[in-house]
């Protein structure tokens, strides 16, 4: 069977017994007359009954009992399509008589009057199957089974999937793959050019491009396969990508709805990037819950504080990644504990001062702790459960958000001086986007000795700037991108994107350097260099700080290892 490529990197192979029609299979009822059963090529056709002598046919997952009604199929016109689809199914293409191992399997029964016929269907189209999608098979009456293969759409239209242009993007990272389904007949320059365009975006200035090949199983769904499994994350971009009718296949309330990561390594990890050298190192880490950064004075954060599920903390360098296991587990004249939804029994200040920080444990009991020395002293408990907790740049001050009433989303703010006593508060001081009933943690921090930042709006990134002395508030608005930075970001992504969590290069006085890394709504990482205008992609995570050489610091988790982030930037 003749193999179809185009030249260059990218290989686009297609077989020609999968172009089979789209859009007419969808829209066109013809009424056949019997036939001998064998097409053209001598192959056996997919008998199936006139449409005018069926009644209905049923769909259930194999291994289900049919519930009657559910999944029937009733429609005459749909009926009419669905067995003119299975009347022109390829017959019999080489090796695909087995049942297959993987995928989603259902059983259709086409119910005549007298008589009904049961299939199986075997839906690979979210499995990297590169010659066909969607097979239909029956048992002979030799007791094997033949088997066909029809486009992913006729199965779209027994399932009764979208109707709206809808792109569903599948990864394998074992064979190194992207599977691109659509509910549309797609127009094939436009899927090439978006790999070439991906490719181009996130591979570093002048390295070589991978080699791919783009194999079409039906108009409707292509799957690309890179040569090599790659050595670092690829983001692959479809959000050019459109239907030989020219429509766009993006969500506009999904920033990722065409888009999709291979090669992403999972597990918890800090990554040290050095944009410059274009380089990167690893440290993995097991078991955490909570991220936070730790200030020691400098602008941005000097450390990282891991919490893990078995009660117990690691702090991490910035620079050198040098980690120190923290073991206090015993809490002095602890007065009970709130139960918490985010796995960590104590939480401690975003800041320390020559060792000595503060700590909250069970989300009540406020004990100022000294790492070094391991000396700890009780200085208030509260009547209701800790939201967060900041103490002030020269460590004289801890301010506490503590619920204003039954984990509801409103907090009290409290402040103390660094021998307990009460210094300040203000009801209704801080609101946390949260459900009512939960407890996460609320992040909030000191600026500077004389004031504290809290979140106050249900709006996400909303916050206030309260001075303890003079009692004013003022609003805290996040930082923007440079118009130039966000220029690019809306050309490169095709839209507007929600940016957070944006960390200027600074060194020690505060003077900014080159780069400047944030993320994006997706939960990608970027970093815009100044001097070139022009923008680099690495991965998911959540940028942390810039260390003294220059290497930008990103923590990434994967799903199956979340790690909730409590850090509030204060640029």
């Amino acid at each position: 069977m003749p193999i179809e490529k185009t030249k260059g990197t990218t290989n686009v192979l297609c077989r020609t017994h999968c172009v089979l029609t789209f859009i007419v299979l969808l829209c066109l009822v013809i009424i056949t007359g019997c036939d001998s059963g064998v097409s053209r090529d001598g192959k056996l056709r997919l008998q199936v009954p006139e449409s005018s002598l069926v009644r209905f046919m049923e769909i259930s997952t194999a291994g289900s009992s049919i519930n009657a009604g559910e999944y029937r199929i009733e429609d005459a016109e749909k009926l009419g399509k669905l067995l003119e689809g299975m009347r022109q199914a390829n017959a019999k293409p080489d090796g695909i008589e087995d049942l297959e191992p993987s995928g989603q399997q259902y059983n259709l029964t086409i119910h005549e009057e007298q008589v009904s016929s049961t299939y199986v269907i075997d839906d690979l189209r979210s499995s990297d199957a590169t010659v066909w999608s969607v097979k239909i098979s029956k048992e002979n009456e030799n007791g094997t089974m033949d088997a066909w293969v029809v486009p992913s759409a006729w199965l779209s239209l027994i399932l009764d999937e979208p109707v709206v242009p809808s792109l569903w993007l599948f990864t394998n990272n074992e064979s190194a793959s992207v599977t691109v389904l659509a509910n549309r007949e797609l127009k094939r320059d436009t899927a090439e050019q978006s790999v070439a365009d991906s490719l181009r975006l996130v591979l570093p200035e002048n390295a070589r491009a991978p080699a791919y090949d783009i194999y079409w199983s039906d108009p409707g769904r292509f799957v690309v396969r890179f040569s090599e499994k790659p050595s670092a994350p690829l983001l692959l971009r479809f959000d050019k990508l459109l239907s030989v009718s020219g429509e766009s296949f993006v969500d506009p309330d999904r920033a990722d709805s065409a888009e999709a990561v291979l090669g992403d390594r999972g597990g918890q990890r800090i990554r040290w990037i050095n944009p410059a050298k274009q380089s990167e190192t690893v440290q993995m880490f097991k078991d955490t819950a909570l991220l936070q950064p730790i200030h020691e004075g400098s602008y941005q954060a000097d450390k990282l504080m891991a919490y893990h599920f078995d009660g117990t903390q690691t702090i991490i360098e910035r620079d050198g990644g040098k980690q120190r296991r923290l073991g206090i587990t015993k809490w002095p004249d602890a007065e009970g504990s709130y139960p918490n939804d985010y796995g960590a029994d104590v939480l401690y200040s975003d800041r320390m001062l020559n060792g000595e920080t503060y700590a909250v444990y069970g989300n009540r009991t406020l004990y100022r702790v000294h790492l070094n020395t391991g000396e700890i002293k009780k200085l208030y408990t509260s009547p209701a459960p800790v939201y967060g907790m900041a103490s002030s740049p020269d460590g004289e001050r801890v301010a506490l958000l503590i619920s204003s009433h039954s984990l509801g989303p409103d907090a009290d703010l409290i402040v103390f001086s660094k021998d307990g006593r009460k210094l300040f508060s203000r009801a209704n001081a801080g609101y946390i986007n949260k459900s009512d009933g939960f407890l996460f943690v609320a992040p909030m921090t000191w600026p500077d000795n004389s004031t504290v930042v809290v979140p106050r709006s249900s709006e996400a990134g909303s916050r206030v700037r309260i001075h303890i002395g003079s009692k004013e508030e003022t609003p805290y608005p996040s930082s923007k991108l440079p118009d130039s930075a966000a220029a690019l970001l809306a050309e490169t992504l095709s839209g507007q994107h929600t940016v957070s969590h944006i960390v200027p290069q600074q060194d020690a006085q505060g003077v900014f350097g080159r780069y400047i890394m944030f993320k994006t709504g997706n939960g990608w990482v970027w970093i815009y260099d100044l001097n070139k205008h022009a923008l680099s992609w690495y991965g998911t995570g959540i940028p942390i700080s810039w260390t003294k050489e220059g290497e930008a610091v990103v923590w990434t988790s994967d799903h199956e290892h979340t790690t909730f982030y409590i850090g509030m930037d204060t640029d």
